[in-house]
């Protein structure tokens, strides 16, 4: 927020008197419309320059409700506006408000650097995209989101990795299902690496641990990896691999559930 100096003497000042008379207005009434003047001229004539500024778009600026052209003269006639040269200008502006439009030149450069270096090294397509511009404006940007404001540059024809899916678990029934999953030399295999298992029994062993845990991604490796860790059968579930032909022995007992 902008503020100007108002000596106490403007009131009793003779310029202020006589553009009261002038106007035919109390001195309190022009007092005021020259401060309207001139907290407009902050904003909108910062060198205090009314040259390009239509008398109606200063009659405004002042809250004059009267003519505006008589508005003009009245100032220009009072000395509280200059007239040289063709060239309008508030009177003695530089002198009370020079040190304020310095420091709005001096907090304009230093935003402009401030910008400059937050925006070092940001490709321009992407401070288009996310609203930045190379020119620095006159108000203090905000930053809302300091993660989404600017998004970091990516590499050219890079892709964001894909996440890993957890893989399902399935349920199966029964034993035969698990040991359908294995092809006749799978199993001829398994026999004669591990000949002290009963391959059916084995296998409902290791459905009952793997549903009760909420199955299984992979049956068969879940019942290759059992098979590695089992134990030979209690007396009631004797192995019958004893066959001194496994091949003979997987065709006659697992033959109608082995992948063809």
């Amino acid at each position: 927020m902008a503020w100007i100096e108002s000596h106490q003497s403007l009131g009793r000042h003779p310029k202020t008197l006589r553009l009261a008379r002038t106007l035919e207005i109390t001195t309190a009434q022009a007092i005021g419309h020259l401060h309207y003047l001139w907290w407009w001229a902050l904003d909108y004539a910062e060198g205090g320059d009314l040259t390009d500024i239509e008398p109606d778009v200063l009659a405004i600026a002042c809250d004059w409700q009267g003519d505006a052209d008589v508005l003009l003269k009245a100032l220009i006639k009072a000395g509280f506006v200059d007239n040289n040269a063709d060239a309008l200008t508030i009177h003695d502006w530089g002198a009370y408000t020079g040190r304020l439009v310095e420091r709005r030149a001096q907090d304009r450069e230093r935003k402009r650097e401030a910008f400059q270096k937050s925006s070092a090294g940001v490709p321009a397509e992407v401070r288009r995209s996310s609203g930045v511009t190379d020119q620095p404006t006159n108000s203090v940007p905000t930053v809302t989101n300091k993660q989404t404001d600017v998004p970091l540059p990516q590499t050219e024809g890079a892709t964001a990795p894909a996440k890993k899916r957890k893989p399902s678990l399935k349920l199966l029934e029964k034993p035969q299902d698990l040991l359908a999953m294995f092809s006749e030399d799978e199993l001829t295999e398994a026999t004669r690496r591990f000949p002290a298992a009963d391959l059916e029994w084995e296998a409902g062993k290791c459905l009952d641990w793997h549903n009760a845990r909420s199955g299984s991604a992979n049956w068969k490796l879940a019942f290759k990896n059992w098979l590695g860790k089992a134990k030979p059968p209690t007396d009631n579930h004797q192995n019958l691999t004893g066959s001194p032909d496994p091949d003979k022995y997987i065709k006659g007992k697992y033959g109608h559930l082995v992948q063809r």
